[in-house]
């Protein structure tokens, strides 16, 4: 009998719509002879349509951009992988639909709700938004 030798080729199963090969820990430029985007390792390659297609997923992270290295809307911390975004209230909405959503102080910190101050949306507080202000009530806070 002769011996059986087995290569194996380390690839990222995420580029170039399939296999892609590594050359040392930089992604090679070429896969199947075609220009490979490695889209910040946060994407998929399309050849057909020559972008990356971003990954949108609680595994992979929120990205967008045209090489998907930055966080989607709504989204933050890129330094963890894009999942972190601020606490819903009632029906789902981010900052209870009474604030915006902003990125915490620094990039590992966690999104903050800044809450809506006006008369006409109402004065609202809390870590949702879901709270009146100090001196206003109402269910639109406007009281």
């Amino acid at each position: 009998g002769g011996v059986q030798v087995w290569a194996f080729v380390l690839t990222m199963p995420a580029q170039c719509g399939g296999p892609c090969p590594l050359t040392g820990t930089t992604l090679s430029k070429q896969c199947n002879s075609q220009p490979c985007g490695d889209c910040s390792l946060h994407g998929i390659w399309s050849p057909s349509s020559g972008a990356c297609l971003c990954f949108n997923d609680n595994e992979h992270g929120r990205w967008s951009g045209v090489d998907c290295s930055i966080c989607l809307q709504h989204y933050f911390t890129p330094a963890t992988g894009c999942n972190a975004t601020c606490p819903s209230g009632d029906g789902g909405n981010l900052c209870s639909g009474h604030g915006t959503c902003r990125p915490g102080a620094s990039e590992v910190d966690p999104p903050v709700c800044a809450c809506v101050q006006n008369s006409t949306a109402g004065y609202w507080r809390g870590a949702r938004c879901d709270q009146c202000e100090e001196n206003y009530f109402g269910p639109k806070c406007t009281q």
